[in-house]
């Protein structure tokens, strides 16, 4: 019996069931992902890789309308693989445009706290007693970056003038004005900056004196304010003021040290007890007992006129012998 012969076609259903199938998640995958990637302006390759991948869709269209062609399955199968290295270089590029913009983000979001805590401050403290030098120190938590501690020392009272270790800081003071002056640059958010007010003069120069100090910065509703005034004495030469804090808005407040704070702050950096605020009061003399007045006789007009004149004419005569005579040291004050 002869052998009935038999069409052989390699293309049928359920290899075009296939390759539709992979040709859909390929323009799937391609939908959801190309729309945020899209390529920049020096994105040379992105852009070579996009037209390899159109080339391929076009010649994939081209082998489907020629199914019926037993010599196209070997091209299919080389497109196949083409298109499978592209979509896996596409992802890679995908990777990296992901990382990319994770890193911008990171940059962006640091460059906004940045500009969010350049809200300067200035701090200007003056004494009553204009001949009393002062020292103002602003004592921050901050660290520097990279570090493990701030770029400003503790508060030492043995220094006569601190400075800033920030280069956005500075300060200044004026000698026998009983003026000084602080500016901070940076208030980064949840900062604190303990204040100290301190009389720079030689202990012997050393007087009784308040200080005012006057704020001028981003207070909320309010761009300056007077802080609380402090009583300096030449025993306890310095004093905490406060301490300003801010929040996570990079907006500053206040708070004005207790007494009992201050005593626990001197006692912290002296080690010692912190003496009394105000000098011990002076033991004053007893006054001499009053004469017994003695019965005196009256005077007339004209006589105390006369004695007036009397006094005045040795008044003239003293103050001429004075003249004459070579001039004698000065008596030093008390």
């Amino acid at each position: 019996m002869r052998a009935r012969r038999r069409e052989i076609n390699i293309f049928n259903m359920s290899l075009l069931d296939i390759l539709c199938g992979a040709l859909g998640a390929f323009c799937f995958m391609m939908l959801v992902a190309l729309p945020y990637y899209k390529p920049g302006k020096g994105s040379v390759q992105l852009r070579e890789e996009q037209e390899k991948t159109q080339e391929l869709m076009r010649n994939i269209e081209i082998i489907i309308a020629r199914m019926s062609d037993p010599s196209a399955a070997a091209e299919m199968e080389n497109l196949l693989r083409g298109l499978q290295a592209q979509i896996q270089t596409l992802q890679g590029q995908v990777n990296h445009l992901t990382a990319e913009n994770e890193q911008l983000t990171a940059t962006n979001d640091k460059q906004k706290r940045t500009l969010a805590q350049k809200k300067p401050f200035l701090m200007v403290t003056t004494a009553t007693d204009e001949t009393q030098d002062l020292d103002l120190y602003l004592q921050d938590d901050l660290i520097m970056e990279g570090g493990t501690k701030s770029a400003n020392s503790p508060f030492d009272p043995m220094k006569a003038h601190h400075a800033s270790g920030w280069r956005s800081d500075s300060n200044a003071y004026v000698p026998g004005r009983g003026v000084v002056l602080w500016v901070t640059g940076d208030v980064p958010a949840d900062a604190h900056y303990k204040v100290y007010a301190k009389l720079a003069n030689e202990p012997g120069a050393r007087k009784n004196t308040i200080v005012k100090s006057s704020v001028f910065g981003d207070f909320g509703k309010l761009s300056s304010f007077t802080l609380p005034e402090v009583t300096l004495t030449p025993q306890r030469f310095w004093a905490l003021t406060g301490t300003f804090t801010v929040d996570p808005n990079n907006v500053l407040t206040f708070k004005e040290a207790t007494a009992a704070e201050r005593d626990a702050e001197w006692k912290a950096i002296t080690k010692s007890a912190p003496p009394p605020i105000a000098p011990p009061a002076a033991t004053s003399t007893p006054a001499p007992p009053a004469a017994t007045a003695s019965p005196a006789t009256t005077m007339s007009k004209a006589e105390m006129d006369a004695l007036r004149a009397r006094a005045e004419k040795l008044r003239r005569e003293r103050e001429a012998q004075r003249q004459q005579s070579p001039s004698s040291p000065a008596s030093p004050k008390p």
